[in-house]
């Protein structure tokens, strides 16, 4: 999972990769968001006992964890109902999502990637440092990246190395 960019709303699945080694406590977080968010649910239970496994794995330094933790803060929630409960703290997901790319979680690199590309967040907007984060994100195994809208030099840095912009 991977928040949505700055203004977008929502979040995406996998973000275009598979943990090779999840710990037990994302594993979990993961499935109990699934199942919060199916169908358009928003189960304020489920959300509730998932972010206290990704605490738990933050707290074992699950980089996997992290990032989507720190996609939490900084999106203020999974879903609309979320973000409305929720406080946001940005400075606490950037925080954790620099931890977690320091990890080299895709996930973290693709949402940092995509705050330093467009600049947001209290980030300047620095186009190099997120097509950076954004090469890291793929040596690091992300699949595909999920663009917030066209961008032209996003997609064809991406295209030239074999990776679908979505």
């Amino acid at each position: 999972w991977a928040a949505a960019a700055p203004g977008e709303r929502g979040i995406s699945a996998d973000a275009g990769f598979r943990a090779p080694e999840e710990s037990l406590e994302y594993g979990r977080a993961k499935e109990l968001l699934q199942m919060a968010v199916m169908h358009g649910r928003d189960d304020r239970e489920k959300i509730k006992e998932a972010l206290f496994w990704l605490e738990s794995g933050t707290a074992k330094n699950c980089p996997y964890a992290m990032a989507l933790l720190g996609s939490y803060y900084l999106d203020g929630g999974f879903t609309e109902r979320s973000r409305r409960e929720a406080e946001r703290d940005p400075e606490k997901g950037l925080a954790l999502l620099r931890r977690a790319a320091a990890m080299d979680a895709p996930a973290a690199h693709i949402v940092l990637g995509r705050i330093y590309f467009n600049g947001g967040c209290g980030v300047a907007r620095d186009a190099e440092a997120g097509l950076a984060h954004f090469d890291r994100a793929i040596a690091a195994g992300a699949r595909f990246i999920v663009s917030p809208g066209y961008n032209e030099a996003l997609v064809a840095h991406c295209q030239a190395r074999g990776i679908p912009v979505l």
